[in-house]
């Protein structure tokens, strides 16, 4: 039978890392789930090997994909999504070598801010591809709509930070940023700091022998 009053889901329900190792989950394909439960509000999905197949969502505001890697196929889903209602946006990207798969190309509509006419909070978190999501961000159109924006977790260095707070200048909306556990300096923190009212910068790490990761693979 289809739950189709259903409005809040959660696949993979586990605290992790305490119960499981992320990884260690497969959600596999969730396709059938937009048609099946059309006024779905919020939405969590934690694990790995996600499929999510075509999205449309009306009535979604929330959605989380708390994930140690996500595959590219997934990461197209979100992107191209049909989610006119959608508030809310979290997205761990992931370790390659767990999964992910993910372009600075393959994000591009969530930049442009295609299908997300009502979207405020956006995170692009645990990303190898830090830097470059920061750079996009700071040219891009959705940035103007936004109310935070959370890019902790990921590989960030001082490059994207100072890209990043160029692009902050004309963000009028945005009061809160979340840049903690990257590798940022003292200075490109800072740089931040100097445009956006609430930076939280905590926790940032050191590379090991010049190669940086992601917070959360396995």
């Amino acid at each position: 039978a289809k739950p189709k009053a259903l409005r809040k889901l959660v696949v993979g329900e586990y605290e992790f890392p305490d119960d499981t190792e992320i990884s260690w989950v497969h959600i596999g394909s969730l396709g059938k789930i937009w048609a099946a439960c059309p006024r779905l509000e919020q939405l969590t999905v934690q694990g790995g090997k996600i499929e999510l197949g075509k999205i449309d969502a009306p009535a979604l505001r929330e959605a989380r994909f708390i994930t140690g890697g996500l595959p590219r196929k997934a990461a197209q889903s979100i992107a191209a999504a049909k989610w006119p209602k959608l508030e809310r946006l979290e997205v761990w990207l992931g370790d390659s070598s767990y999964g992910a798969g993910a372009t600075i190309h393959d994000l591009a509509p969530i930049f442009e801010g295609k299908n997300l006419p009502a979207l405020e909070h956006l995170a692009l978190r645990n990303s190898e591809i830090a830097d470059e999501i920061a750079e996009a961000l700071a040219k891009s159109k959705i940035l103007r709509q936004l109310v935070s924006l959370d890019l902790s977790m990921g590989t960030m260095t001082d490059e994207g930070a100072l890209a990043l707070a160029k692009g902050l200048k004309s963000a009028k909306r945005l009061t809160s940023v979340d840049v903690s556990g990257n590798y940022l300096s003292a200075s490109g923190a800072a740089a931040i700091k100097k445009v956006v009212k609430t930076v939280k910068a905590k926790d940032q790490r050191g590379s090991e022998e010049g190669r940086r990761y992601v917070a959360v693979g396995e």
